[in-house]
């Protein structure tokens, strides 16, 4: 299921999850704010188009995509 520019989880990664509290619940964040990503620059920047691509609502995918009140790699439009 990898892809040449697909995200890779490494075993470190997954023992931080483990072994640091909140440490799932922030590498789940982090794959979220990755697939949102991807799907906002498939979608050319409209955000409702990319929160559909996900299947998560447009609130939902403004959350994920935002972190301390800005855009990840991405200018806001």
């Amino acid at each position: 299921m990898h892809s040449n520019n697909s995200i890779v989880l490494t075993e470190q990664d997954i023992e931080e999850a483990i072994n640091q509290k909140d440490g799932l619940k922030n590498l789940i964040k982090h794959v979220e704010r990755v697939v949102a990503q991807k799907a906002l620059i498939r979608s050319r920047g409209n955000q409702t188009t990319a929160a559909k691509m996900i299947c998560v609502s447009r609130s939902k995918f403004s959350k994920m995509i935002w972190c301390n009140g800005s855009l990840n790699k991405q200018k806001r439009h």
